[in-house]
């Protein structure tokens, strides 16, 4: 498998590090901060016959700020279950093949025709059996 940047192992991955780089950029962005309060008080202090419209302003933009701040969260969790998954389902794909190999291999004729190719298959085997040993031991 091919990587698109360092640490990056599937598509999936690259869609996680776009949606966490949205988010950031709409938390440093559009964050309704202390200033928004600030600037309303303000600007009832300056005109208190619009009090009550710019608290309800103020209040709807908290709101509507706490529901794209739950939304987004929700994706996230969404795309880094789908990352999850399509991880396992390659590293499955990637046993699979593995145990396709050593089974092939393992039904072969071929015994060796003399010592030096008979340590070869030898070593073959060798490497074939280090995985499956670490398994067992649970290394």
């Amino acid at each position: 498998m091919v990587a698109f940047t360092s640490g990056l192992c599937c598509p999936l991955d690259l869609v996680l590090l776009l949606a966490r780089e949205v988010q950031w950029h709409l938390i440093l962005t559009l964050t309704p901060s202390l200033s928004h309060t600030q600037e309303g008080r303000e600007l009832t202090l300056e005109k208190p016959e619009l009090k009550a419209l710019v608290w309800e302003k103020l209040e709807d933009l908290h709101r509507r700020w706490d529901e794209l701040e739950t939304t987004t969260q929700a994706k996230a969790r969404s795309l880094f279950d789908a990352n999850r998954a399509e991880l396992f389902a390659q590293s499955c794909s990637a046993l699979e093949s593995w145990l396709e190999s050593l089974q092939a291999q393992l039904h072969s004729d071929d015994y060796g025709k003399d010592l030096t190719s008979v340590n070869i298959l030898l070593k073959k085997q060798q490497v074939r059996r280090g995985p499956l040993v670490g398994l067992v031991s649970g290394k």
